[in-house]
């Protein structure tokens, strides 16, 4: 019986420390981590005091896949980089209930004020940062984008759980490290906006289509900020939310050949003149 009883404790320890560890693991979110967030605009709607985060994962999960034009579903119960057996990720119900189910409110998608964006940050030392935007320049040279976004990582802490997605969750406006504190104020400072890049990072929804961000992996050097292009992020108006590794654009076969003679048009013209020499 003594025997039993020990086997028993020692099988509710290790229930009991899973059932910890999973927890502590779903409202974690590790530097490096992509996350999403969706707020409503506080310029339409003062007052609103509830953002929806959802953690998708390692950036590397997406760089490994530039260029590669593989598309990936990031939903509850799909994708590959979002949770544990397709237990994390965006959840519709999520949307419905953080912003408006249609029955009681209008409905999410319908809403004009309602954005989102994607951030991430490998943090110091190198400060590389993944910005969505619907812009393709970044003029930003210091190494201050960084702070505000790695920021995120602490935020997501306080993040209460949806209970739909192992990876998401609400959190207060008001709170520090939260997705609108960090995206519209800089951190708390009055140096800049959205991240302190100054530029659009966010999209809004609809209800009939599928609204795009490009997200770009900011690489820091002492001068300049160049911006790589990694793929892009698609919110469809039934709430499907895909990563897209889109190839590069390929020039037409004119393009090339027009370069092609530009190339021998100019050989010809400097082998004439040193002939004539």
């Amino acid at each position: 019986m003594k025997l039993k009883n020990m086997l028993m404790t020692a099988v509710l320890a290790l229930v009991g420390t899973a059932f910890i560890e999973t927890s502590a693991s779903a409202q974690s979110a590790s530097t490096g981590d992509l996350i999403l967030g969706f707020r409503i605009n506080d310029s339409t709607t003062p007052g609103n005091t509830t953002n929806l985060e959802v953690d998708l994962g390692a950036y590397t999960n997406y760089t490994n896949l530039e260029g590669t034009g593989t598309v990936e579903q990031l939903n509850v119960g799909a994708g590959n980089y979002v949770g544990v057996n397709g237990a994390g990720g965006l959840s519709v119900t999520d949307l419905q209930n953080a912003f408006g189910n249609g029955t009681s409110n209008p409905l999410w998608n319908t809403r004009s004020d309602l954005i989102w964006g994607v951030a991430g940050s490998r943090g110091s030392p190198s400060n590389e940062t993944f910005l969505t935007s619907t812009s393709t320049l970044f003029d930003n040279t210091t190494l201050g984008v960084a702070v505000p976004v790695t920021a995120l990582y602490n935020g997501f802490g306080n993040v209460t759980l949806t209970g739909n997605s192992t990876t998401a969750g609400t959190i207060a406006t008001s709170t520090a490290g939260g997705w609108t504190y960090q995206v519209t104020n800089n951190g708390g400072n009055a140096a800049g906006n959205d991240f302190a890049t100054g530029l659009n990072l966010e999209q809004g929804v609809s209800s009939t289509g599928t609204e795009t961000l490009n997200l770009y992996d900011l690489t820091k050097h002492p001068s300049t900020t160049a911006a790589t292009l990694v793929g892009t992020f698609n919110l469809a108006s039934n709430g499907t939310f895909t990563f897209d590794a889109t190839p590069a654009a390929v020039p037409e076969p004119s393009a090339y050949a027009l370069g092609i003679c530009a190339m021998l048009l100019f050989l010809v013209l400097k082998r004439r003149s040193a002939i004539k020499a």
